[in-house]
């Protein structure tokens, strides 16, 4: 009769320990959803659980925890794009009011002399030019859209890039008033001639404007560089002058919208071309690629 109270006891107190343990457990689990709900995602420290409900709640808080911690961290980076997405929109709406805002006031301004019978001319002339400036800032626009949705197909056509290159030249020496050394080999490739014939010219173009006298065009062994002597671009922009919307920290943004490099980017991305850029400060720059063996052949 005594050895049964005795294990009647035990069976008791191993009953109670169980519950006191199972309980703790509980309180465990409890704190660990707490944290949960105050959007604490941090690991705790592992625990061995006796009680096998216990052990399998807190399997289930722990796969919660990291559903939400990778939640969070996705939240995170969506909130960091937004927030650069909408800088870059207020970039683009500042750049675009400001571009605008010059040629509509002269605009309005000759509009007022077209009644002058002597300065009708000039004042057509005058307006004539400035909306041509706001169509091509609108086509820039409009194709670096395009070319970033991948709306843009090529059209291949075989053609003589020193010819394109001369005539490019040819009219941007006339636009500046300004000479290019020209030293080119004749190649003939198979390419999209007018969006390669923009892109070059945006390359050109942008030598001519940030250049202090010279601007050297190279085409050799199938590379073609664009050498300026200007005041060079400082490293850390390196990395970003590619982007949309980008312009530099000089004095020169006349019709820019930091669209230029972008534009020719994503042209030569569409013709499988690395866009190599090589600068210094005070020395000048260099812009180039070369052409890839299966736009030759």
């Amino acid at each position: 009769m005594f050895r049964i109270y005795i294990i009647f006891i035990i069976i008791i107190l191993v009953i109670a320990i169980f519950i006191y343990i199972s309980h703790r457990e509980y309180k465990k689990n409890i704190l660990e959803l707490n944290k949960l709900i105050r959007g604490d995602y941090s690991k705790s420290r592992d625990y061995c659980f006796i009680s096998p409900y216990n052990r399998n709640l807190n399997k289930h808080i722990t796969t919660l925890r990291l559903t939400l911690q990778a939640s969070k961290i996705a939240r995170n980076k969506n909130n960091k794009k937004l927030k650069l997405k909408y800088i870059q929109n207020s970039q683009f709406i500042s750049s675009l009011s400001h571009e605008f805002k010059n040629p509509i006031s002269i605009i309005l301004g000759y509009c007022d002399l077209l009644d002058d019978a002597k300065t009708k001319d000039l004042a057509k002339q005058k307006i004539q030019n400035q909306a041509k400036k706001m169509d091509m800032i609108l086509n820039r626009l409009y194709l670096a859209i395009r070319l970033e949705n991948e709306l843009i197909k090529l059209e291949i056509s075989r053609f003589n890039l020193n010819d394109i290159i001369l005539e490019i030249c040819n009219n941007l020496e006339n636009k500046y008033n300004r000479t290019i050394s020209l030293k080119l080999d004749s190649l003939e490739i198979n390419a999209d001639k007018i969006l390669l014939e923009t892109a070059i010219s945006n390359l050109i173009e942008n030598a001519l404007k940030y250049s202090k006298n010279n601007v050297k065009i190279i085409l050799k062994k199938n590379e073609l560089k664009i050498i300026d002597d200007g005041s060079g671009i400082d490293e850390k922009e390196l990395n970003h002058i590619l982007k949309k919307f980008y312009r530099l920290n000089q004095s020169y943004k006349e019709n820019s919208l930091g669209l230029g490099l972008f534009i020719v980017k994503y042209i030569l991305k569409l013709h499988n071309i690395d866009l190599r850029v090589k600068s210094k400060i005070a020395k000048g720059s260099s812009f180039g690629f070369k052409i890839p063996k299966h736009l030759i052949n």
